[in-house]
């Protein structure tokens, strides 16, 4: 009896350090596309806000493969989401979701076990941690200071590499940019931003 008592306290407080942001993920299709859709089936043009057809497909299937939500049709004003995504092509996809709903701030890491410029895979991690205002604030802070919602959503092109995707949906605008290994063409404060992700990931789980 003591035993089960002491499993079930342990229980109640490993759920009370995450709380989940109150609003409902709608389940995704496997050919839903995850970012709003240009007018042009390939290449890459500087609109805001809008990816190929191709860049879209290959994108969007190893979101869903990670079992994430869509943003672009979100439709709450008093939500606010920034979802950094990292495809390397030969690495295992992984994305940081950052989620605040009133004073409850969450961040998400899911990794899976496909390859970022190939095949999708399984989920092979999923963990969701609460943040403070003051992690929440680090974040929305970086934001602000890159100008974010004012960025292109297309840059410089390369080959391998790795695809940063950055999204946010704030006061019901969503904006997307897209980053090919920032660092080496020179979008520091860009790829100093996607870090911060990972960063307050692991300051969570102290």
């Amino acid at each position: 009896m003591n035993r089960l008592l002491l499993l079930l306290f342990l229980f109640s407080l490993a759920c009370s350090t995450y709380t989940p942001v109150p609003y409902i993920h709608e389940r995704v299709d496997r050919n839903d596309l995850f970012f709003p859709l240009d007018t042009i089936a390939t290449g890459f043009q500087p609109e805001k806000g809008r990816l190929n057809s191709m860049q879209n497909k290959w994108y969007s299937k190893h979101l869903f493969s990670m079992d994430e939500p869509v943003l672009y049709n979100l439709s709450d004003d008093t939500l606010e989401v920034y979802r950094y995504t990292n495809l390397g092509t030969w690495n295992a996809p992984y994305c940081y979701r950052v989620e605040k709903y009133d004073t409850i701030i969450t961040i998400t890491k899911r990794r899976s076990d496909g390859q970022g410029g190939y095949d999708t895979g399984g989920i092979v991690y999923d963990q969701s941690r609460q943040l403070t205002l003051d992690q929440w604030s680090q974040i929305n802070t970086k934001v602000r200071d890159m100008n974010f919602f004012e960025l292109k959503t297309h840059d410089q092109r390369g080959l391998d590499g790795s695809e940063w995707i950055l999204e946010g949906y704030s006061k019901g605008k969503y904006h997307i940019v897209v980053r090919w290994t920032p660092r080496s063409i020179d979008e520091i404060i860009f790829a100093e931003t996607c870090e911060l992700f990972e960063q307050i990931f692991k300051e969570a789980d102290q």
